[in-house]
């Protein structure tokens, strides 16, 4: 997969995105962004937590709640 996307990276140029491919891409971004609940990147700048919480997790285990359902948010934040 990633030989793939190094083949596909290096064979298009910039400014070749149509505008219809930029209309595509934003409601994509905007139908992920509408789900999630915490703009956090999991970056980890907060860490370490001085009360032991994983910030990070927890907001992606909170975020996967809404974004794929309590099952999978349980099983992640479990992990």
């Amino acid at each position: 997969m990633v030989e793939d996307n190094a083949a596909t990276a290096s064979s298009v140029e910039a400014g070749e995105m149509t505008e219809a491919d930029e209309a595509m891409l934003q409601e994509v971004v905007s139908a992920i962004n509408a789900k999630m609940k915490v703009g956090c990147t999991g970056c980890g700048y907060c860490m370490p937590c001085p009360k032991n919480v994983d910030i990070p997790g927890t907001f992606a285990s909170y975020n996967r709640y809404y974004t794929e359902g309590k099952f999978t948010a349980l099983k992640e934040y479990i992990m």
